[in-house]
């Protein structure tokens, strides 16, 4: 039996410019994200082996949407993957090249992911035990004609007993966010810190439903003005926010 562990877009490696994808992968990728443009329509990533044993990887590259909180992903002749399939022997390192084939200039950041499905071989099939194959996506963004400051709305509500953050994309790039901090202004107590991991492309929203220590009618009558303070891959934003 084949198990695959499925990385969707390396989520959990938010802000570095590398990530090493422990356990029974062994392979390091740099950098993590891609960024192609008008005048950059070539750029690379390099895959390290730190295994004992061979890695066979086929790539392939589909188009990113997002839509109802929902990531869809279809296929797509825009970009070029080469080599679309390579053998990294141990120890070794390969670096993947993606190139803008068919694009249009657009007004808004265009996003794909880059796929690297491992190949398990039948000899490793018929082996005893569970083989896991990784699948691993990578951002690709490419940039629009002009882009807009990051910009990013929020709203806060409580329900249930859950506190409700709502962000919304106002630029025409992506913004990804790993963390959130919301802190009673008055009292200066933090009432939500969680690790969020989440892409929001250019005009889009998501909704985090959220723990409390409090009890929602408690909450809503002793917090009125909070700050919250988001890590995101372009910096710290910080907002004030009411609550409602």
């Amino acid at each position: 039996m084949v198990v695959k562990r499925f990385f969707a877009g390396i989520l959990f490696a938010c802000l570095s410019c590398s990530i090493s994808i422990s356990g029974a992968s062994g392979l390091q990728i740099s950098p993590i994200r891609i960024y192609l443009s008008k005048q950059q329509r070539v750029s690379a990533f390099t895959v390290t082996n730190s295994t004992n044993k061979k890695v066979v990887l086929q790539g392939d590259i589909k188009q990113w949407r997002q839509a109802n909180e929902q990531e869809l992903y279809s296929a797509s002749d825009d970009l070029i993957l080469a080599p679309p399939i390579v053998a990294i022997p141990p120890g070794k390192s390969q670096i993947f090249r993606v190139a803008v084939r068919n694009h249009k200039p657009s007004d808004e950041e265009q996003s794909y992911r880059v796929y690297l499905q491992e190949v398990v071989s039948q000899l490793d099939k018929e082996k005893a035990g569970l083989h896991f194959a990784l699948r691993i996506g990578l951002p690709v963004f490419i940039a629009p004609t002009t882009s807009l400051p990051k910009k990013v709305k929020w709203d806060v509500k409580t329900h249930k007993g859950e506190v409700l953050i709502t962000a919304t994309n106002l630029s025409n790039v992506h913004v990804q966010i790993s963390h959130l901090l919301l802190v009673d202004k008055k009292k200066n107590n933090p009432i939500i810190n969680k690790s969020v991991f989440r892409y929001l492309l250019p005009g889009k929203s998501y909704t985090w439903h959220l723990k409390t220590q409090k009890k929602a009618r408690e909450f809503m009558d002793s917090i009125k003005l909070s700050k919250l303070e988001a890590k995101t891959d372009q910096g710290v934003l910080n907002s004030e926010i009411s609550i409602s």
